[in-house]
């Protein structure tokens, strides 16, 4: 009994593996396509797992149910670079996820005890009989402000007044991808013209009663009126925070379940 079994080729389809003996096995899946190997016990209606391709995993066959050994903590965080939207081919072979999409979705404890533990609440469900998932689609990821949670100061960086949600609550979420709303205040204060009188056609400028061209006025000063421009700026923006910085979207969020 060789502790290693490999898989190599390029599979143009899912393949079944079912075990017989109990015990540990390294699993060596080098198979390419877009389809899975699984593993399942031979008998009975025990949990099967999806091998993972391009690496080495330990697993372990306890004769009713095939599960992993030294996975991720549950609830720590994979960032999943892939072409696809969607949980990859091997992740969908096994009988119970051993990821979860973080998109939000509400699920049932008893499926996922410990990550439902972990969780509560705090992004959906009732924390008891359902938990939820943080959704991070399309969303940048910030670091709980633990200070301010403990003990009430604030790093300042992430306010209610000013984001529209704060730093220090787990699951608060905001921002918007529009230009915040906001005005531009201007006073027009209005101008004068000086003019200097002069004379042209016959008529010297100056006062403010006209004569005929037989009769010049008075040179002096001639004076306009003071008047406003009527400058407006419109307000600007409909959005309810400060508009994204540039980024990118390059992965699946996932978390161990």
């Amino acid at each position: 009994m060789n502790a290693m079994i490999k898989f190599t080729g390029a599979q143009t389809g899912s393949a079944t593996i079912q075990f017989t003996l109990p015990g540990f096995y390294i699993i060596n899946n080098q198979c390419t396509g877009t389809t899975f190997v699984k593993l399942s016990p031979a008998t009975g209606t025990g949990n099967a797992i999806g091998a993972p391709p391009g690496q080495k995993v330990h697993v372990f066959y306890d004769g009713t149910d095939m599960d992993y050994v030294d996975f991720p903590t549950p609830g720590s965080a994979v960032d999943l670079h892939i072409n696809t939207t969607t949980l990859p081919p091997w992740m969908t072979a096994c009988s119970v996820a051993p990821y979860l999409i973080k998109d939000g979705t509400v699920y049932t404890s008893s499926i996922y005890p410990a990550l439902s533990a972990l969780l509560g609440s705090t992004y959906g469900g009732n924390g008891v009989t359902t938990f939820g998932v943080p959704d991070e689609r399309a969303r940048a990821r910030l670091g709980v402000d633990t200070v301010q949670a403990a003990s009430g100061a604030t790093s300042g960086r992430v306010t209610f007044a000013i984001a529209g949600f704060t730093g220090s609550l787990l699951g608060a979420a905001g921002g918007n991808q529009q230009l915040q709303t906001h005005s531009h205040g201007i006073t027009d204060l209005g101008h004068i013209h000086g003019v200097t009188g002069g004379t042209k056609g016959g008529i010297t400028g100056g006062a403010t009663t006209g004569g005929s061209q037989d009769t010049p006025i008075t040179a002096a000063t001639i004076t306009i009126s003071n008047a406003t421009t009527n400058i407006t700026i419109n307000a600007s923006g409909t959005g309810s925070s400060q508009n994204m910085p540039p980024s990118i979207v390059s992965f699946l969020p996932l978390i161990k379940s």
